[in-house]
């Protein structure tokens, strides 16, 4: 198997991981990170991702758009507080 890229570790934790209970996610993520070859993989980062997307689909309130609508809104945020300016 080829090395995983950040795209192949986005698709596992959007698409795959609310397919997975949630009891077994850590599980999932050292599978990922075995199968991926890849020394960069963050396993917080793809559990935190995971969980949420897990939350998304499955919450009885979950929205169609949920996870870009979290995404925008934190780029929002972060960017209102400064984290991400223009150079001068």
């Amino acid at each position: 198997m080829y090395r995983m890229t950040r795209k192949d570790f986005k698709w596992f934790a959007e698409e795959i991981a609310p397919m997975i209970h949630q009891s077994d996610m850590e599980d999932f993520a050292k599978a990922v990170k075995a199968k991926s070859r890849n020394s960069k993989f963050n396993m917080e980062l793809f559990l935190e991702v995971a969980k949420l997307s897990w939350q998304g689909r499955n919450s009885p309130y979950a929205q169609e758009n949920w996870l870009a609508n979290d995404l925008d809104r934190q780029y929002q945020e972060g960017k209102d507080h400064g984290t991400h300016t223009k150079a001068a």
